[in-house]
């Protein structure tokens, strides 16, 4: 049995680096290298979710807003607990 969890992001494309970071109300905050066109800073977001929480591609879903900034991402997982761990795990941006 699968769990859906919803995560808030909001992006910055054209970073310098790729993070990911916090907020004291559990928003995310993403900094990506890729630009905002044609989806690229979406599918860089995917892939830094995946690769610093650990987390399987293949779970991560963009919701809604691939030419936003605010990006609602879906987690189909089967163990919750650990998705939640992997990001309460994150530093808190102030």
């Amino acid at each position: 049995m699968t769990t859906q969890i919803c995560l808030q992001i909001r992006t910055t494309p054209r970073a310098r680096q790729a993070e990911l970071q916090r907020k004291p109300d559990g928003t995310l905050l993403a900094q990506v290298p890729a630009p905002a066109s044609d989806g690229l800073d979406s599918k860089s977001l995917i892939r830094l979710l995946a690769h610093t929480r650990g987390l399987p591609q293949a779970e991560l879903f963009i919701e809604r807003g691939t030419r936003s900034r605010n990006k609602p991402i879906s987690v189909e997982t089967p163990d919750p607990l650990k998705v939640c761990a992997a990001i309460n795990a994150l530093e808190v941006a102030s």
